[in-house]
């Protein structure tokens, strides 16, 4: 399902985009997390933060309204020793939050 069967244009003010859950937590060492793994991990956090802010952000623009909303985690704002796999994506949606039109 996308953003935009889930979500009609008329009158959307607020959209959330929350990928949680044990799915995204993505903990180990640098010496120990595999590429693939961190690779799987930036699609679902970081990417698809992007593909949903970009349908959204279609419809609210010409509007000019609305709110779009990407939950983080404190890995968003900094990292730590076995949190590279979560920081890497949540950084980046963060930076992409900050980044919208």
């Amino acid at each position: 399902m996308t953003a935009n069967t889930r979500f009609p244009a008329r009158g959307q003010t607020v959209a959330v985009y929350n990928v949680g859950g044990g799915s995204t937590f993505l903990m180990g060492s640098i010496l120990k997390l595999s590429a693939e793994d961190v690779e799987r991990n930036w699609r679902r956090v970081c990417l698809g933060a992007f593909h949903f802010g970009q349908a959204v952000a279609k419809r609210m623009v010409p509007r000019a309204a609305g709110t779009i909303i990407f939950t983080g985690a404190t890995a968003s704002l900094r990292g730590g020793s076995n949190f590279a796999g979560i920081a890497m994506p949540k950084f980046g949606a963060r930076a992409l939050g900050a980044s919208l039109c």
